[in-house]
């Protein structure tokens, strides 16, 4: 009220129907009233909300299926609006193709010049995971994601040499011609890969070698499984860390995401990295956070500060880059104290958290609400808004996170977190990849007489009583890799085989079962 005294002072509730003092917000915008007292003529309402719409069956099924999916079957946890504000909204719905296809040509032209391939790559990607999942599922996000990796993988590409070693063993002569120099495979490599980690566009042998290269520059401990999941994550998680782009990983336990982490941490370490490459990046340094149900507000941004203390330690001569990893990032879903909701301001480019509320001169404009007709072309969910455009906030405008952002999860998060990010879902191993991982996992092992048909079989088992587990989730990956050490460690008889299982899938009353 005091900067009201001054001029026109804009208010803007983002989310309005996550908050659980809807009814307080409604007076507000409907009768402009707050604990029953009118609040000062100066004072414009902008809002906005996400749909209140239930999730299809058809979406694609990632993690763990039961705990926080069982709490809402809707795309965003959000209340229904109250009818006194309904009037008051817009809904934005999406843009069509022809208008998406204007947008996405004009920012790849801004950004790599013209491509026209590249565009009419985009447009389709975004229209095959419509088709897949639903609407909302992908915006413009998206396509500025791509065109910002695209863009990092041709100079990566261009000054990155051949990988020199792997585990102390050499292989250049194997990958002498990788990366590549001629500038047209660059360009169509960095397209594939940029579709790749957005769009998961499968042209698996571009993508595998890009995988193979990152993979192979590291010191990996022993018995570690290359499996699809590792090799990708790692991948994405170290693209999107030197890019600042927010990466979400969701997937059952077992499927690599903390292992990757690891083994970006221990390798990637600034200069005093084993790989000639490795020693040109910034060392990254992990500042983790834990998600509960408990989870608030306040310790996330704490551990961002955190962060961003650390980061400004950053010079030429000791480059770092400081790393949010929000652990079960998915589990802090479900505080009732909702503090997710601040990843919203600290992912997005905006202003800063520390800039000032100020007003500057005071606006023409009449202070009947009216609704507001913008259409946000970078948001795939509809909106609803009331009031006017008012005057701009002349504070320093940032282009994403000072910090880059990890979030791991075994459950599948709120659209409106998850669009903010590039999202990486791992679906469940089927009996290949189970087979394969096991084959990794024992190396050279298989001398004891596990064969691939034998493994072939246990992974079939395995996926057989993982479904009709009596308590969900109980056993998991972790003990099926466990399982298939213990077998490599022993002679192959049927005592040791019941003895591993008991050992690995005990502590139920399934016992008979197994």
């Amino acid at each position: 009220t005091k900067h009201a005294n001054n001029g026109q002072i804009w208010l803007f509730f983002d989310e309005i129907n996550t908050c659980n003092h809807i009814g307080l917000i409604s007076d507000l915008i409907a009768h402009r009233t707050l604990s029953g007292r009118l609040i000062h003529y100066n004072i414009r309402l902008f809002a906005a909300c996400n749909p209140y719409r239930l999730r299809k069956k058809n979406v694609s099924n990632v993690g763990l299926e039961k705990n926080y999916q069982e709490q809402s079957k809707l795309v965003y946890q959000v209340h229904p609006l109250p009818d006194q504000i309904l009037d008051y909204v817009w809904d934005y719905g999406v843009l069509k193709p022809e208008e998406e296809k204007a947008y996405v040509k004009i920012m790849v032209e801004s950004q790599l010049g013209v491509h026209p391939i590249f565009v009419d790559l985009l447009c389709e990607s975004q229209k095959f995971i419509r088709m897949v999942e639903e609407s909302y599922t992908v915006s413009l996000r998206d396509v500025k994601r791509a065109i910002k990796l695209a863009l990092w993988f041709q100079k990566s590409m261009k000054k990155r040499p051949p990988a020199a070693h792997t585990n102390g063993i050499s292989f250049i002569t194997k990958y002498w011609n990788y990366p590549p120099k001629d500038e047209k495979t660059l360009i169509r490599n960095s397209f594939v890969l940029s579709l790749g980690l957005c769009y998961q566009s499968q042209f698996q042998k571009i993508i595998r070698r890009e995988q193979k290269d990152f993979i192979d520059r590291m010191v990996c401990p022993l018995s570690t499984a290359n499996n699809d999941a590792l090799l990708e994550n790692i991948l994405v998680m170290i693209v999107c860390i030197l890019n600042r782009i927010p990466v979400f990983i969701i997937g059952a336990p077992g499927s690599s995401k903390s292992l990757a982490v690891r083994l970006i941490s221990s390798n990637l370490r600034g200069a005093d990295s084993d790989d000639e490459y490795f020693k040109t990046l910034p060392q990254m340094y992990f500042i983790p956070h834990q998600g509960s149900a408990s989870s608030t507000s306040a310790g996330i941004l704490k551990v961002f500060d955190k962060a961003e203390t650390y980061q400004k330690t950053s010079s030429e001569a000791f480059p770092v880059q400081a790393v949010v990893l929000l652990d079960e990032v998915g589990l802090a879903e479900t505080s009732r104290f909702n503090p997710l909701k601040v990843l919203h301001a600290l992912l997005e480019p905006g202003f800063s958290k520390d800039d000032s509320i100020e007003s500057s001169k005071i606006s023409d404009i009449t202070q009947e609400p009216a609704v507001s007709g913008l259409k946000d072309p970078m948001e795939g969910s509809s909106v609803s808004a009331t009031s006017k455009i008012g005057p701009s906030n002349k504070a320093d405008f940032k282009d994403g996170p000072t910090v880059s952002v990890v979030g791991i999860s075994n459950w599948r998060l709120d659209n409106s977190k998850s669009s903010r990010a590039l999202l990486v879902q791992r679906p469940k191993f089927n009996s290949n990849d189970l087979t394969l991982t096991a084959s990794m996992l024992l190396g050279n092992k298989t001398k004891n007489g596990i064969a691939d048909p034998i493994l072939r079989q246990l992974a079939d088992a395995y996926l057989d009583y993982e479904k009709n587990q009596k308590y969900k989730n109980f056993h998991g990956l972790r003990d099926y890799y466990a399982l298939v050490k213990s077998l490599s460690d022993s002679e192959q008889t049927m005592q040791s085989l019941e003895l591993a299982l008991i050992r690995n899938f005990g502590g139920t009353d399934q016992t008979k079962l197994i």
